[in-house]
């Protein structure tokens, strides 16, 4: 990096020129090595990057005109929060593409109609419990709901091992698990002895909506 006055006889240049890039850095003028990285998608971002052109398409090129309005209809009396807490309506494409793509994450078909209004699941527990005997090297991670249709299911991520208790798992730590049946509870093999686990979970409708997120922290004893 060099520190640089009037570069590429401009006052104020900036980009990029065949290998160099000029630039602001912490205000001086400066030029440096462009970056010609590219970091390989992994298969994760590869399978939802499909399923958001699948879903985009079906919008336009699967509805027709009744079934957009519809979703638009029903995207009236829908509420979102975003990551800084504020609120907004979705517009009806917005609300066909959210609960679309989670339907294809769950191997389910893309729907036409927006799924009908529906009391919110109570949720009522959600338990980290270590194995004994034969199932002494797992940890089973379940939760439960008093009364719940047939047609939603869990969400499993984990987090770890960490070596101590004192650290709250962050978003990026978190690796996704499986979708399962709310009436089987979960087996994780592996856990070593000593470490710490995170583990959350959110129930999952048929018709693409979600729940919130639950947590919770375990140690492998």
């Amino acid at each position: 990096m060099a520190i640089v006055k009037g570069a590429l006889l401009s006052i104020d240049a900036s980009g990029n020129m065949g290998a160099m890039c000029v630039a602001k850095w912490r205000g001086l003028q400066i030029m440096r090595k462009a970056w010609s990285g590219f970091a390989t998608p992994t298969q994760l971002q590869i399978d939802q990057k499909d399923r958001v052109v699948t879903v985009c398409a079906a919008w336009s090129g699967v509805l027709d005109s009744a079934e957009r309005k519809s979703w638009r209809v029903a995207a009236a009396d829908q509420i979102r929060i975003t990551r800084v807490n504020t609120t907004y309506i979705p517009t009806g494409y917005q609300y066909f593409v959210g609960l679309s793509i989670q339907l294809l994450r769950q191997g389910f078909a893309i729907k036409a109609l927006p799924p009908t209004a529906m009391e919110p699941y109570m949720h009522t527990e959600i338990t980290a419990i270590q194995g004994v005997g034969t199932d002494s090297v797992r940890t089973r991670f379940e939760g439960r709901v008093p009364s719940h249709p047939t047609t939603i299911q869990g969400e499993d991520w984990m987090a770890g091992p960490f070596l101590n208790g004192g650290y709250h798992a962050q978003p990026y730590d978190y690796r996704f698990q499986e979708f399962r049946s709310i009436s089987a509870g979960n087996l994780y093999q592996g856990l070593g002895y000593g470490n710490y686990y995170w583990f959350k979970m959110r129930w999952i409708d048929t018709s693409g909506r979600v729940g919130n997120w639950f947590e919770i922290q375990t140690v492998r004893l």
